[in-house]
């Protein structure tokens, strides 16, 4: 039987490969689009080289070429159900191009730690196809050279060249081109990276010209001369695992304490599912409606230096030399990057930015815009945290274990909502450090403000456990406000405040109010903390594409 599959003519080899993408398409790991594509390409491309096997007499070198195809096709057929089972997207949306361009090494580990039981099936699925695949129809050198009188296949020549001929025209079509990999890399990663140099050219230009006319218009409020804005930004951090808003488990100790000083705004969505893009609406003029604005226009550190801020940009994600969210901190006066292995590796806590934050309070500068790039509580969640904060880790038996078991979760989504509720303990020490650093300078004339990118689905809805923008508690995200008038209680109003539902692709507007910067790019009726706010003003809230006020 066997030998007999051995015999088989190209053709049957190379369709016999399409089960493959068919068994994905049937048990919902891919689409029809992404099966189809990849059903094309696996065929005309095996096709061609087992035709080409059978032409020519020496052909160990071809059997080697087959192996390393079918093995790439393989593991990038499984790569396709991995990115829609897990993320729902495809090797094509903006998410996985920002992702694989602006990762490294130490991410990558990472993520396979945080996702690997997810792409146990199909990896499963792959080795096993593979090795079978292997056998039956690459490893018969010996049968052909052997059994075979190779004469009888010269024929085999004529359809070896239009084989050839049809796998390239198949590229001529852009879509089916760049669905290869070997063409899908380079095309992407030219791409982003012509996209970053443009950017960085645009921010220098516009930093030091009046090329933007809106930006012409921008001034200071009157009388101001002395002003230091902190802006803190988290990671991975949603607010349904905080006890300051109402979490059973006391993940906030510190903040709690700060409650009545603090401005909690609890309706707050972020601004994209990921972080570049989140990141990117939320410093510059980017919009879910017109996403790529901060490429072309000025970004909230542009215009504060052009307004006489002196700003600084301290990071513990080690992303100082690459991707867009370099891009933007290159334009701070001091960008300091205090994760030395330039990624999101275990080995730097937060608190390492305590030191060069404490340094940024303490410049003489009048005024200053301070963004503070936390890790808080990426994947994977038992990194961000040192053994000292560990204090949820090993807990199965509080109201939260027992409600998650009581709803079947599994014992091991259990471990991670207690290892990412760790890091929230932790990341809640980090906050509270940089926000009373800030209020022990009794200065006036500053404010704090955090906000995180986005949250995390940690085995809220099954035993699923990290990036999901398609929950809501992926983009429901803590906001906090401070400033020394909040030291005398929130007023009647203040209070009401508190409850302003708020997208954070409009936080451009609420960062100049706080820098005290008027002008055409600045709108009140989008700053959550004027007096003038009206979320009637600003467009529908979104989670991805779907309406979140409903």
């Amino acid at each position: 039987m066997i030998q007999k599959l051995q015999y088989l003519s190209p053709f049957f080899k190379s369709l016999i490969f399409l089960l493959l993408p068919l068994f994905y398409y049937l048990t919902g790991g891919m689409n029809y689009s992404q099966a189809g594509q990849m059903s094309i390409l696996a065929f005309f491309t095996l096709i061609t080289l087992f035709t080409w096997r059978e032409v020519l007499e020496t052909k160990r070198w071809l059997s080697v070429l087959l192996i390393l195809v079918v093995l790439l096709l393989c593991i990038y057929s499984g790569l396709q159900v991995v990115l829609r089972s897990i993320f729902g997207v495809e090797q094509d949306d903006v998410v996985v191009i920002q992702a694989l361009f602006n990762t490294n090494p130490g991410e990558s580990k990472e993520f396979l730690a945080q996702y690997a039981r997810y792409m146990v099936w199909p990896a499963l699925t792959f080795f096993v196809f593979f090795a079978a695949y292997w056998k039956l129809f690459i490893t018969s050198d010996g049968v052909y050279l052997k059994d075979r009188d190779l004469s009888a296949y010269k024929h085999y020549s004529k359809w070896a060249v239009l084989f050839t001929v049809l796998l390239i025209a198949s590229h001529l079509n852009k879509t089916q081109r760049l669905f290869n990999p070997f063409f899908y890399f380079p095309y992407y990663h030219a791409k982003w990276q012509g996209e970053m140099d443009q950017s960085k050219l645009i921010q220098q230009q516009l930093a030091g010209t009046n090329l933007d006319k809106d930006l012409a218009t921008m001034a200071l409020k009157p009388g101001l001369v002395k002003n230091t804005v902190v802006l803190v930004i988290g990671e991975s951090d949603g607010r349904n695992n905080w006890s300051l808003y109402g979490y059973e488990r006391k993940t906030t100790p510190g903040l709690d304490r700060l409650k009545d000083k603090l401005l909690v705004l609890a309706d707050v969505l972020a601004a994209d599912g990921a972080t570049v893009g989140s990141i990117t609406k939320m410093l510059s003029q980017a919009t879910l409606a017109k996403p790529n604005l901060w490429k072309t226009k000025a970004n909230i550190i542009t215009m504060a230096k052009r307004l006489g801020y002196k700003t600084y940009w301290l990071s513990n994600n080690g992303a100082a030399i690459r991707g867009a969210i370099s891009v933007l901190a290159a334009q701070s006066d001091r960008p300091v990057f205090t994760n030395k292995g330039r990624s999101r590796g275990e080995s730097s806590m937060d608190e390492v930015l305590f030191a060069p934050y404490q340094q940024a309070l303490a410049d003489r500068a009048d005024k200053k815009l301070i963004i503070v790039n936390i890790l808080g509580a990426h994947p994977a969640y038992n990194f961000r945290y040192p053994k000292a904060y560990n204090k949820f880790e090993y807990e199965f038996g509080d109201t939260v274990a027992k409600a998650l078991f009581a709803q079947g979760r599994a014992p091991w989504a259990v471990a991670f909502r207690n290892m990412y509720d760790s890091a929230i303990l932790y990341q809640d020490y980090v906050l509270s450090q940089l926000l009373e650093r800030l209020r022990s300078r009794n200065d006036p004339n500053s404010s704090w403000l955090y906000i995180a990118d986005h949250g995390q689905d940690v085995s809220h809805h099954n035993n699923y456990s990290g990036h999901n923008p398609k929950v809501k508690e992926m983009w429901e995200v803590p906001m906090l406000f401070w400033q020394p008038e909040l030291a005398k209680g929130l007023t009647a109003e203040t209070r009401k405040w508190q409850q302003r539902p708020y997208q954070a692709d409009h936080l451009l507007h609420t960062l100049l109010g706080q820098l005290g910067i008027s002008g055409t790019l600045y709108d009140e009726k989008h700053d959550i903390l004027s007096e003038r706010f009206d979320r009637r003003a600003a467009p529908p809230r979104l989670i991805g594409k779907v309406p979140y006020d409903q």
